[in-house]
């Protein structure tokens, strides 16, 4: 019988598989991903997190200052102070509206803490600013309440990155 010289097979022949890229060596899943392969939700609200903070930082300024001439705080002596913060306006709970641009303020710290114990006044001057925001809001909860919160991260991720790259 004559010997083959080159390649020797050491068994069957394997089909290729697919690299499981969420897949460690040992069987672990990576940070960030499911057991199937998709990414987390954690990932993907961390994701549009950063993305719609860091747009609603680009508006430079706490966009709630004129209250502070209108009503003075005795907190903060009618002055802003303090690091700017994203804030909502329907709270952040609310995931549907969480990332929506119309959802948030720019305010400084001195703003963002008077405005969390005093939720009428925050009320009030959200109004003043932007009459029939809170209502249009809600209607955008109520419209978006059985959609896949998967689906809405998504959205979200996608509208900021194309407004990043427009701009």
């Amino acid at each position: 019988m004559k010997r083959r010289v080159g390649l020797q097979s050491s068994g069957p022949i394997k089909a290729k598989s697919k690299v499981k890229k969420h897949l460690r060596k040992d069987g672990s899943v990576k940070r960030g991903y499911t057991k199937t392969g998709k990414v987390s939700l954690a990932t993907l609200r961390t994701s549009a997190d950063n993305l719609a903070r860091a747009d609603c930082h680009s508006r430079g300024e706490c966009q709630l200052s004129f209250w502070q001439k209108v009503r003075p705080p005795k907190t903060t002596g009618g002055k802003c102070k303090g690091s700017l913060q994203w804030a909502h306006i329907v709270k952040r709970h609310n995931l549907e509206v969480r990332h929506d641009p119309d959802n948030c303020w720019l305010l400084c710290d001195s703003c963002h803490r008077y405005f969390e114990d005093h939720p009428d006044e925050f009320y009030l001057a959200t109004e003043a600013l932007d009459p029939g925001r809170h209502d249009y809001l809600h209607a955008q909860m109520r419209d978006k309440r059985n959609t896949d919160i998967r689906v809405i991260y998504l959205e979200w991720i996608a509208f900021y990155k194309s407004k990043r790259s427009a701009a």
